[in-house]
């Protein structure tokens, strides 16, 4: 099994992956079209702006809105520290690096296993803060659904068996199987999923019109 999970299967996962990654991009580009201002909507012309114009509260309601870290700026840094973490603690770590470079042939830099083993818990720390604030915020679990706490377990269960293999804490034969298993069942669902996010967050800023944007944008949906 772990002969099976670290050669065919991974490949597999990774080319899903990507191929899914590459799939989506394609699938934005096709549900959005370029841009064109237009003077007519259903059938009124826009000849006055301020008759329109909208009352003071609800232009200081859309700045904030608009701005990069919108409503709650506090959650706006701890998810942009998390998702930050999530990509960079997998790719460079040190034993994920000696396992592509004797399958593949190559690795990227790695960092030190302490270092990574503190990434971890910061991701897994994290992880607790998630849910217990989707568990007790009223307004955040009014919105949760069953999917939410599968995405939950596809994004952290990798981390989870990752840790407690690495200090062997159960058998660690089954332990490390088990956090490949999850970490691939996380790549495959990464484009397919809730997960998408990730990347739709880098094409919605750059080419989106009305967002905010890091580029010039020039689509909508």
């Amino acid at each position: 099994m772990y002969e099976l999970l670290r050669g065919p299967l991974a490949t597999a996962s990774f080319i899903i992956f990507f191929l899914g990654i590459i799939y989506q991009i394609i699938r934005f580009f096709t549900l959005t079209r370029k841009y064109q201002p237009v003077s007519r909507i259903n059938g009124f012309t826009r000849t006055d702006k301020k008759q329109n114009k909208p009352s003071p509260a609800i232009q200081k309601l859309a700045k904030r809105k608009g701005n990069v870290m919108g409503m709650e700026p506090n959650m706006a840094v701890i998810t942009t520290i998390f998702h930050i973490l999530v990509i960079v603690t997998p790719v460079f770590l040190l034993s994920h690096n000696i396992l592509i470079l004797e399958s593949w042939g190559f690795s990227l830099p790695s960092f030190s296993e302490a270092f990574s083993d503190f990434l971890t818990l910061l991701v897994l720390a994290f992880g607790v803060f998630f849910l217990y604030r989707r568990v007790i915020l009223a307004k955040v679990r009014a919105v949760s659904s069953l999917s939410d706490y599968l995405t939950f377990l596809v994004v952290f269960l990798p981390f989870i068996t990752g840790f407690i293999a690495y200090h062997q804490f159960f058998a660690y034969k089954y332990m490390i199987i088990l956090h490949m298993l999850t970490g691939e069942i996380m790549l495959v669902c990464l484009p397919f999923s809730k997960l998408v996010h990730m990347l739709y967050f880098f094409l919605n800023r750059f080419f989106l019109v009305s967002e905010y944007n890091f580029g010039p944008g020039g689509r909508v949906w």
